[in-house]
């Protein structure tokens, strides 16, 4: 599969022209899952800005996230590599209130999102203690999400800022 570094998502029955609008801003192809396109584009930033002034496609996209990292996975080594993946962002988290949020897409009832969050989340409070710098985990008000998106058997992996969220209200990661 070729890079990716940004996941979009159409509501219910605007798939054609989210991916048609979609085309025009960036290298993006259709995955298996009806109203997930994955993409990439030279500049995210650009890009989320883009969408921001495109009302067309605002109003018809469920979510757009911007990945940082991806990897290949089979089920069996998944939490190993998403473990590998969770390393490179705690310098980031450091200090501050986060949380893991994880959609899968695929690999229904063999892998569990809740618990990997869970899991994720114990990881990152445990290695952050360990280098002496803690963090809190905090669903209601997180100053960083790691957002977490499967399609099949690809990942893509992202910190989410709260002040990316708040200036692009369509990174819908809870």
């Amino acid at each position: 599969m070729k890079p990716w570094n940004v996941l979009v998502t159409s509501l219910l029955g605007q798939e054609k022209d989210v991916y048609g609008e979609l085309s025009r801003t960036g290298d993006f192809r259709q995955t298996d899952f009806r109203d997930v396109f994955i993409g990439w584009t030279d500049d995210i930033e650009a890009f989320l800005s883009s969408v921001l002034a495109n009302t067309f496609l605002k109003e018809r996209i469920g979510k757009a996230v911007p990945i940082e990292r991806i990897f290949s996975f089979h089920v069996e080594d998944f939490e190993e590599k998403l473990e590998e993946a969770v390393q490179f962002y705690l310098p980031r988290l450091a200090g501050s209130r986060v949380h893991v949020r994880m959609e899968r897409r695929g690999f229904k009832g063999r892998l569990n999102s809740l618990e990997m969050e869970q899991k994720m989340d114990r990881l990152i409070k445990e290695r952050l203690i360990e280098a002496g710098k803690g963090c809190e985990i905090d669903f209601k008000d997180p100053d960083h999400i790691l957002a977490v998106e499967t399609v099949a058997d690809w990942c893509g992996v992202s910190v989410i800022t709260r002040e990316i969220k708040e200036r692009y209200p369509f990174i819908k990661v809870r």
